[in-house]
């Protein structure tokens, strides 16, 4: 999938195409480059929160939550 440069969501959004295909390590790939862009990215903190409770890790999936929480307190997915 060819991206815009510096397109956080459309990384974002392949993101969670990895993760719905399985993929998950492409999938933390996918979520760690536009955190690497906007650390304040709530929604790709609690993507790969998701993805790490998917492969039982759990310590980093509430590391992440976490932080989707305090960057967007009150965020529901989180």
């Amino acid at each position: 999938m060819r991206l815009v440069p510096h397109s956080e969501m459309a990384l974002v959004n392949r993101g969670l195409a990895q993760q719905n295909k399985g993929e998950l390590e492409l999938a933390l790939h996918d979520y760690d480059q536009p955190l690497k862009l906007n650390p304040q990215l709530a929604v790709a903190y609690n993507n790969r929160g998701v993805t790490h409770k998917t492969m039982g890790e759990i310590k980093q999936a509430i590391a992440d939550y976490s932080k989707a929480i305090e960057l967007r307190p009150g965020f529901g997915l989180a």
